[in-house]
């Protein structure tokens, strides 16, 4: 039987990290009916210690763990749909200074931390499902936070999250949104402005969108839960942050929170999906394989000009050189079909190394399988 431990009244939202500094991941837990997060210490064994409350905004609904004043333990920021949002600082120890609001759009339903603008703190970003927007908060150095922008979403943005989609440096955005049935990518210039939103089509109602490198390719993709198809959306990353078309996979009923980490030990990260109507959490091993990088022909674990010369030499050598093993990651440019190597992949592999700014990269070349 699984341990219970008292968090408030009506916990709606977890967040887990190294709260008190001693190694162990902590819990905090968002209470929207009493307008609280609970503390829970680990106790470096699994168990928890008794749960302390801390008073934040109006209905908090997510919470995110980063260190907002630079002196290395981690800080809370949590979501209140009361228009606000709340910072607590970590004393040091695990309990935390009265919490500072700060305001946001309409409806917050979810927050994230990342450096946005490249200053080296982390920033808010900040999910208003029903002002359909994003509030993007600057971090002024100290944990205090200036409102520095917002940008409009789809409908019913219900889960924000940040990773550096497009390998430049910098923290992306994506955002599922509720209502119009999407996942939209939102690019940074660098100065936590942003470029118009892509959108991927996912299933019916994703309330809840995580990311991670699902194919080991180097590149974040996206996993969104979709409460209204019953099924999740695997979106993979082709490594520019534009996204492939979903590839669906069932779940239980209303699946309404998506994580993801290496549940089976074997080096992959997998998915556990919390379903609210079937009262059960879906477990989606991930059985992807990739044992070799694309556009990698030469087979040095590098794609440069080594893998080009490859190339020129199988396909215009006399005699014609060997061909890369496996075949397939020679044919760095995809639609005319796998193990199709000719000069488009030459061409594409040239613009990838040499291009300013790159150039697209090569395909994905594994297959991911998630059962």
């Amino acid at each position: 039987m699984p341990d219970s431990y008292g968090a408030g009244h009506r916990p709606w939202f977890v967040f887990s990290a190294d709260l008190d500094g001693d190694g162990d991941y902590d819990l905090a837990v968002a209470n929207p009916i009493i307008d609280t997060v609970t503390i829970l210490k680990n106790n470096g064994d699994g168990s928890f210690g008794a749960g302390v409350g801390y008073d934040v905004g109006d209905q908090p609904y997510s919470i995110f763990s980063a260190d907002f004043d630079n002196d290395d333990d981690n800080d809370l920021a949590v979501a209140n749909w009361g228009n606000w949002v709340s910072v607590l600082l970590n004393n040091g120890d695990g309990t935390f200074a009265d919490a500072v609001n700060y305001s946001a759009g309409s409806g917050p339903q979810s927050v994230v931390s990342a450096d946005l603008d490249g200053d080296n703190d982390y920033d808010l970003a900040v999910a208003n499902y029903l002002s359909s927007d994003v509030s993007i908060l600057k971090n002024n150095g100290d944990g205090t936070f200036t409102y520095f922008d917002y940008f409009d979403f789809g409908s019913g943005p219900s889960s924000i999250l940040s990773a550096d989609f497009d390998r430049d440096g910098d923290g992306d955005l994506a955002v599922s949104s509720y209502i119009n049935g999407m996942v939209m990518v939102a690019k940074n210039n660098g100065d936590a402005t942003f470029f118009t939103a892509d959108v991927c089509g996912v299933g019916d109602m994703p309330w809840s969108v995580c990311s991670r490198d699902l194919d080991g390719d180097g590149n974040y993709d996206m996993a969104a839960a979709n409460s209204g198809s019953d099924n999740v959306s695997i979106l993979r990353n082709i490594g520019n942050g534009t996204f492939t078309a979903a590839v669906n996979y069932g779940a239980g009923d209303l699946p309404h929170s998506i994580i993801s980490a290496d549940l089976d030990g074997d080096g992959d990260y997998d998915l556990a999906v919390a379903n609210y109507y079937s009262d059960n959490v879906s477990i989606l091993l991930n059985l992807s394989t990739l044992d070799f990088i694309c556009g990698d022909a030469s087979g040095d674990g590098d794609v440069n000009l080594l893998d080009i010369l490859y190339l020129i030499d199988h396909i215009y050598g006399n005699p014609p050189g060997d061909p890369p093993d496996p075949v397939e990651s020679g044919d760095v440019d995809g639609p005319d079909g796998w193990g199709a190597i000719n000069l488009l992949d030459i061409l594409q592999l040239i613009a990838y190394i040499y291009q300013e700014p790159v150039g697209q990269p090569p395909l994905v070349c594994s297959e991911l399988d998630i059962l």
